[in-house]
C-alpha cells in the first residue's frame, strides 16, 4: 500500500486516484505500463511500436532465444527502463520484496512483434529468431489480452 500511495494510486486514507483506476484497467506490468500512460511516453509511438513496448511485458523466452532490438527500439526500452527503476526504487524503498519491475520486461520479442503489427508474415517472422513458435503465438495472445 505505501507503494501505491507514494506514486499516487491511492490517497493517504487509501482511496483509490485515478492512476489506481487505470492500473485495475491493465492486465500485466500494470504499475509500469500506468506510468508510461500517465508520462505521456506512449503517445508519439506508433502502433507497432507501443506493440514492441507492450511486448517487453508479455514476452516470456529464454534471453538468449530474442532478437536485438533495432536501434529505434533500444532508445524505446532504455524509456521504460528508466521508469521500470524508478518504481523498482520506490519498491525497494517501502521494503517490497521479492518484486522488481525491471525483471517483467523482456525485450526479446519486441522487434518481431513491431514486425508483425507492421504486417510482415508469421513465416518470415520465424526466420528470424530462435524462439519456438508457440512462444511467439503466446505472447501476442498475451499483449492481445493487455491491451482489451
Amino acid at each position: 500500500l505505501n507503494v501505491l500511495k507514494r506514486l499516487g494510486y491511492v490517497d493517504q486514507s487509501g482511496m483509490v486516484e485515478l492512476k489506481g483506476k487505470v492500473a485495475c484497467e491493465i492486465h500485466q506490468a500494470e504499475v509500469v505500463l500506468t506510468e508510461l500512460l500517465v508520462e505521456n511516453k506512449l503517445s508519439e509511438l506508433s502502433v507497432p511500436e507501443v506493440a514492441a513496448v507492450l511486448a517487453a511485458t508479455t514476452a516470456q523466452l529464454r534471453k538468449d532465444e530474442g532478437v536485438e532490438l533495432n536501434d529505434r527500439l533500444a532508445a524505446l526500452a532504455r524509456d521504460v527502463m528508466e521508469v521500470a527503476g524508478r518504481v523498482s526504487r520506490v519498491e525497494v524503498a517501502c521494503a517490497v520484496e521479492d518484486t522488481d519491475a525491471l525483471e517483467e520486461l523482456n525485450w526479446g520479442l519486441s522487434e518481431l512483434v513491431e514486425k508483425w503489427a507492421q504486417g510482415v508474415p508469421f513465416a518470415q517472422l520465424m526466420e528470424l529468431s530462435l524462439a519456438q513458435e508457440g512462444t511467439i503465438v503466446r505472447c501476442i495472445q498475451r499483449l492481445n489480452e493487455v491491451s482489451s
